[in-house]
């Protein structure tokens, strides 16, 4: 049995203007809490366990830990973009690194290679804050609340580079009530309108579920140089 190739790299890239409806929306016009919260238990009741199975069976072949965690992210980075109907590079996975001083990105992968792009816990960052105060938040003029704008430079994908508009992120908690990192999705664009959809609480709900549902399993992968 060979390796699934990544979801990300199977994600059509949405143009600017593009409808970017999440699943739940798809799945329930109305837009209803409890639709919502069903979309969102179907993903971590059948999607996220199929990717712990494919890992266990990585692991039991004997696959290096790191190729196993840069596998997994992948994995998981595609199936928040399917989630939340973003591109790729709109997703953003950051894990604690140096003891607890950095943060570093586990995803996206090209951002993790090289250990290079690193910054502190105790920085500003909505990352940063989000971190500190254990509870999520949505950002949905995001250019006008400081955050690491260096990064939307960089990139990422085939289309051209462009501004981070609207974005949520959301604590990633293990069962013991650490925190190991953050989760962050955004809609970027030349403009508010040209990025898509607001984020609505229920978006975030749904990501802090996932983060939540898939905190052990990162914790368990991480290499141990992170």
């Amino acid at each position: 049995m060979t390796m699934m190739p990544p979801l990300d790299k199977n994600i059509p890239e949405r143009r600017s203007g593009e409808d970017r409806r999440t699943i739940a929306d798809e799945m329930n016009p109305s837009g209803a809490f409890n639709d919502q919260r069903q979309t969102i238990r179907r993903i971590t009741e059948r999607m996220i366990p199929e990717l712990d199975m494919e890992v266990d069976r990585l692991a039991a072949e004997g696959r290096p830990r790191e190729e196993i965690f840069r596998f997994f992210m992948e994995r998981l980075g595609g199936l928040l973009a399917e989630a939340f109907a973003v591109n790729a590079d709109e997703v953003a996975i950051l894990l604690l690194a140096d003891n607890g001083q950095m943060f570093r990105f586990g995803y996206p992968i090209k951002l993790y290679v090289g250990k290079m792009n690193v910054f502190p816990v105790g920085s500003q960052s909505i990352a940063a804050q989000v971190f500190r105060a254990k509870l999520g938040r949505v950002d949905n003029d995001a250019t006008k609340v400081r955050h690491l704008s260096f990064y939307e430079q960089i990139r990422l994908s085939d289309r051209p580079a462009s501004l981070i508009q609207k974005m949520m992120t959301a604590p990633i908690v293990t069962p013991t009530g650490k925190v190991i990192g953050v989760s962050q999705i955004s809609r970027k664009g030349t403009s508010l309108e040209d990025s898509g959809a607001a984020f609505s609480q229920s978006d975030l709900i749904q990501l802090v579920d996932i983060s939540r549902a898939t905190a052990k399993r990162i914790e368990s992968l991480t290499p141990a140089d992170f």
